[in-house]
């Protein structure tokens, strides 16, 4: 079984450096009380990053991909 690590991940246009923590079960059930699927992922993706909403939002949509890709590498089922 392959062992995950948490992700080391830049921000290309901001030129942060985030580190992105594998994602666990809790995490997908303190999100069952949002009905809307985009802030879902955002509330957790800023569990998982540290990064507050707020900075979420005003992130460029190509950093925000940097992040989605990380999440979707921890999702996809190999």
């Amino acid at each position: 079984m392959k062992e995950l690590k948490n992700l080391k991940l830049v921000l290309q246009d901001c030129g942060r450096q985030i580190e992105m923590r594998i994602p666990l079960v809790r995490d997908m059930r303190a999100l069952s009380n949002i009905p809307n699927a985009e802030e879902k992922e955002i509330a957790l993706l800023a569990n998982l990053t540290g990064i507050t909403q707020e900075e979420l939002d005003n992130l460029t949509l190509r950093d925000y991909a940097i992040l989605q890709k990380g999440l979707q590498d921890f999702l996809a089922v190999n």
